[in-house]
């Protein structure tokens, strides 16, 4: 299995991504000025390849509470069960 991990924007280079041959995309979560959605990604990769998860380590799991750490998961979970068709749960 090969996983490419991007730390930085991905939209400039989307097209070098889903021609990589990689199985799954790690991407770092929105940091540096720059914001990920992650449906909007689901929705590009179009089942192309396996998405990683990216929650903001500082803002969500250092800083958040309970229930904003709660609702980010559902929230990352609902785009997963989008791409597939199916309940991520």
């Amino acid at each position: 299995m090969e996983h490419l991990l991007l730390l930085r924007q991905p939209w400039p280079v989307w097209e070098l991504l889903l021609d990589s041959g990689a199985d799954a995309l790690s991407l770092e979560e929105s940091k540096k000025g720059f914001s990920i959605d992650i449906e909007e990604v689901v929705d590009r990769l179009q089942g192309k390849m396996t998405l990683f998860g990216n929650l903001d380590t500082v803002g969500v799991l250092e800083q958040a509470s309970d229930a904003e750490l709660k609702a980010e998961v559902a929230r990352q979970l609902a785009a997963a069960g989008s791409a597939t068709g199916g309940d991520s749960s």
